[in-house]
């Protein structure tokens, strides 16, 4: 995903900015954008609460945004989409 896409995607679907969830210093590695999993993981702990205790990551991302973003995010994360969980 490029980082133009990448921003899209932040703002359209979450309404937020995708910078404060970059990670410069993985970025410059795999030159890709790729997120802060704590940053990102802290922000939808936030966002959903009690809910965001009892289920994955991943299971919150596909309730509430389908299994699309649940896979754009995948690859945001850098990791691949085999597993059930992100964590």
């Amino acid at each position: 995903m490029l980082l133009a896409e990448a921003h899209k995607l932040f703002h359209n679907v979450f309404g937020v900015s995708l910078n404060p969830f970059l990670d410069g210093l993985l970025m410059a590695v795999f030159k890709k954008p790729i997120i802060d999993l704590l940053k990102f993981d802290a922000w939808l702990e936030e966002k959903f609460g009690e809910e965001y205790k009892t289920m994955s990551m991943k299971d919150i991302l596909i309730k509430h945004y389908g299994e699309t973003v649940s896979l754009q995010i995948s690859d945001l994360l850098g990791l691949d989409d085999t597993s059930d969980t992100y964590e």
